[in-house]
């Protein structure tokens, strides 16, 4: 009983302090940023205090240091499914999966020394990545035939060119001039 509930204004706190920088709907993708990058100040923080100085205050059967460990992965996987879904919905970059990807790689190294090996999950889960490995080639795709097509069709209003002389005559010779190559490899 006891147990059960300091587990549980634990828990409540530590969802109360990822709540409290979580920011939602902004225009671009920075906000990822801002927001990876201050869980990751707070994990390491809180997670070195636990390991340090709170785990000599609970009963070794506790297992609080894990306690902890496994709050942060569900509350951090908690917010990262929300940014997927929230990237998925507005349509958002490419680049943004890799934000995403790339930052819960991060807090999982940060995690991952304070867990007992064996029971140490990720914040994205296998599927979770596959998921988000399709989305993002997916999203690429349409991203990258959007931009061909849009150069294919200033290439195409602006075939041919008729070549004239620097005297004005039309030599009848028409040249075909595309920017195609530089655009491409720019």
């Amino acid at each position: 009983m006891w147990k059960d509930k300091a587990l549980a204004v634990l828990s409540s706190s530590i969802a109360s302090t990822f709540d409290s920088v979580w920011e939602l709907n902004q225009e671009d993708e920075s906000w990822i940023l801002r927001f990876a990058q201050k869980i990751k100040g707070i994990t390491e923080q809180d997670l070195r205090v636990v390991d340090q100085h709170l785990q000599q205050c609970f009963p070794p059967h506790w297992n609080i240091l894990e306690f902890f460990c496994s709050e942060y992965v569900s509350n951090i996987r908690l917010r990262f499914e929300e940014i997927i879904r929230q990237i998925q919905t507005t349509q958002g970059q490419a680049s943004s999966y890799t934000i995403v990807y790339n930052w819960t790689t991060v807090l999982n190294n940060i995690i991952k020394p304070y867990r007992d090996r064996n029971k140490h999950e990720g914040i994205l889960t296998p599927g979770d990545i596959a998921k988000l490995v399709k989305i993002y080639t997916d999203r690429l795709d349409v991203e990258l035939s959007r931009q061909t097509e849009k150069i294919l069709k200033l290439e195409r209003d602006a075939r041919y060119e008729i070549n004239k002389s620097p005297d004005g005559a039309n030599l009848d010779i028409p040249h075909y001039h595309t920017t195609t190559p530089v655009i491409f490899y720019e």
